[in-house]
């Protein structure tokens, strides 16, 4: 049976068909790639360049906090360095607290066998609370009543006062310093010795002058370690151990 000639394909039509079907596939496999391009580069815009930005972000605030880190190490280190120093120098200041105070307890202790060696030369005169030995700070004080010094009325040494001198300085150190303190009072009553003295304080510095030539011409005391001294108000009886007025020797320890 024959065909139609409308029946028969056209050469070009059919050509044509078949290159279309021969570039469809190629054709959606571009389409495909495309879309995976574009689906990549969004999700590189949308999820890694952020993410990148993120990472560099919390990388510089590592850095950072590790540069702050750094900082307080090396800070905590200083102040540990600081505290060791300050505890070395404070173990050292106490070191010397006690050295100090255990060398003032024994210069104490010293003092005091001293003053009770020293009292002994005016046993008979502290029972009578006519003298009186004592501590005062760093020296030793040998405290004697004027009317034991003294002839009434007068600034002449008693002979028992020029013995008892004596034997008070052969017992104090041969290189200590003396200080002659003479006291007086305002309750002192006039005698005839204010016409010859202008004033208390003239006679008390008379008396203490007299003591101390006393121990250097007679008692073997260089004059260099005597230092005479007149007060015209010396506290009270308490203060010295007798009543006013009142002579007193004070010495410290020889140096060594």
């Amino acid at each position: 049976m024959g065909k139609n000639p409308w029946e028969d394909p056209d050469p070009d039509v059919a050509a044509l068909r078949a290159s279309m079907r021969a570039q469809s596939p190629t054709r959606w496999g571009r389409i495909v790639v495309g879309l995976l391009i574009v689906g990549g580069a969004t999700f590189v815009a949308g999820w890694v360049v952020p993410l990148f930005r993120a990472h560099d972000k919390l990388r510089g605030e590592f850095q950072q906090l590790s540069e702050r880190r750094r900082v307080l190490d090396d800070n905590l280190a200083n102040k540990e360095r600081e505290l060791k120093k300050l505890e070395s120098d404070k173990t050292a200041l106490q070191a010397k607290v006690d050295e100090r105070a255990q060398a003032d307890e024994a210069k104490q202790a010293e003092l005091d066998k001293l003053r009770v060696a020293v009292s002994s030369k005016i046993a008979a005169f502290e029972a009578k609370r006519l003298g009186a030995s004592s501590l005062a700070g760093e020296r030793v004080r040998i405290s004697l009543a004027n009317r034991v010094v003294f002839s009434p009325n007068s600034v002449t040494l008693t002979k028992q006062a020029g013995s008892v001198l004596c034997d008070v300085a052969g017992a104090i150190p041969k290189t200590a310093q003396l200080r002659v303190v003479s006291v007086t009072s305002a309750e002192e009553a006039p005698s005839v010795l204010a016409a010859k003295f202008g004033s208390r304080r003239e006679l008390s510095a008379a008396r203490a002058a007299v003591v101390a030539n006393q121990l250097e011409e007679n008692c073997g005391i260089a004059t260099t370690r005597i230092e005479p001294i007149g007060w015209l108000e010396g506290g009270d009886a308490k203060t010295w151990g007798v009543g006013l007025p009142a002579t007193a020797i004070e010495f410290s320890l020889a140096a060594k």
